[in-house]
C-alpha cells in the first residue's frame, strides 16, 4: 500500500501511526509529505494544501539530476578509453593500471 492511498483512506491517522503501518520512521513520513505538498485552488478560488505523489517523485528525480558535476576524467576520452582497455581487454587490476600509467606517459586527449 502506498503513502497516498493510506492518506486518503485514513485521513485522521497520525504520522507516528502511519509510520508504524508503513514500517518506516516518522521522519520518513514527514519528509515524504513535505516533498509532495503543493497549493491547489478550489472551485471557489481558495488555496488548499494537498499532497501529490507525482510532484514528490519529480522533486526527488530533480535532486538526483542536480547533484555535482561529473568526474574530470569524464572529459578525457582518450584516457578513459585506455584505462577501460587495460581493465577489460588486458585484464589489468585497477592498481596495475595506475602503476602502468605512472611508469609510462599517461595518454591524454585534453590539450
Amino acid at each position: 500500500m502506498n503513502l497516498q492511498a493510506l492518506l486518503q483512506v485514513r485521513q485522521r491517522l497520525k504520522r507516528k501511526q502511519l509510520a508504524q503501518v508503513m514500517n518506516c520512521s516518522r521522519s520518513t513520513i514527514q519528509r515524504e509529505l513535505k516533498r509532495g505538498e503543493t497549493d491547489h485552488l478550489t472551485t471557489l478560488l481558495e488555496k488548499i494544501m494537498v499532497n501529490s505523489p507525482d510532484l514528490a517523485q519529480q522533486r526527488v528525480e530533480a535532486q538526483y539530476i542536480a547533484k555535482g558535476p561529473d568526474y574530470k576524467i569524464g572529459a578525457d576520452y582518450l584516457l578513459v578509453t585506455e584505462v577501460s582497455k587495460k581493465i577489460y581487454e588486458d585484464h589489468f587490476p585497477p592498481d596495475a593500471v595506475i602503476m602502468h600509467f605512472e611508469e609510462h606517459d599517461r595518454p591524454t586527449g585534453i590539450g
